[in-house]
């Protein structure tokens, strides 16, 4: 499989566009995310018992995880067909809501780092790397932020860590080829 096809890693590339009903009705979710986002210092500040009790604020709000996971796919719907603008406010508003799974920020990051944001790309990243220290994709991609910030050490070590990891499966086999590549060019580079 070429590596092009990986580009997206945790959300393939859709190579037709989305049916124009589809892609309103993704871009109503977008905007409604968008007009809740501006309300969240005011849920932050009604929410301070539930949290500081440990709750995330979608448990605060009694958010259903049915919305949650609804939320999640039509923001991989945009993603998979590069609509990142798009799907950032989506991911921003989960982030707030669950932002504890590393799926979700993942997909905050990558909306991030596609938009051209690698420094905070990479924090989320991390924080993913937090939530699950096995998500080899994020690993990846923070040392591509790493590497677009210039810092290039720092992303050498990182793909040498996906490089030696030893998983079998297809999707970690072209990882680590791809982190392989990466960690060339920066060698050969001098770092």
């Amino acid at each position: 499989m070429p590596k092009r096809l990986i580009r997206s890693m945790h959300f393939r590339r859709l190579f037709m566009p989305l049916p124009p009903d589809i892609e309103a009705h993704l871009a109503d979710i977008s905007q409604a995310a968008s007009r809740t986002l501006a309300t969240l210092p005011d849920m932050w500040h009604n929410a301070q018992a539930d949290l500081t009790r440990g709750l995330t604020l979608a448990q605060s709000r009694r958010v259903p995880e049915q919305q949650i996971e609804a939320l999640y796919a039509s923001a991989v719907r945009l993603c998979q067909v590069e609509q990142f603008e798009k799907a950032l406010p989506i991911a921003l508003l989960l982030n707030a809501y669950a932002g504890d799974q590393a799926r979700i920020l993942f997909l905050t990051g990558t909306c991030l780092q596609r938009l051209g944001l690698a420094a905070p790309a990479a924090q989320l990243y991390a924080q993913c790397l937090q939530a699950d220290a096995q998500y080899l994709a994020a690993l990846y991609r923070l040392g591509e932020c790493m590497a677009a910030i210039n810092e290039m050490a720092g992303a050498a070590d990182v793909f040498e860590a996906v490089a030696g990891m030893g998983w079998n499966d297809q999707q970690h086999l072209e990882l680590r080829s791809m982190a392989e590549d990466k960690l060339a060019a920066l060698r050969a580079a001098g770092w």
